[in-house]
């Protein structure tokens, strides 16, 4: 619970500054829940 607060905040974080940076690391976030689906 702690580490998805702390996850949303970087989120947050990365969107209100670079929001090209945001897709990206929304691409990344993607690729590692299906890893870790998987």
């Amino acid at each position: 619970m702690e580490g998805l607060g702390v996850f949303d905040k970087f989120r947050l974080s990365i969107f209100s500054s670079d929001n090209t940076f945001h897709v990206k690391f929304f691409v990344l976030e993607g690729i590692v829940r299906w890893v870790v689906f998987f």
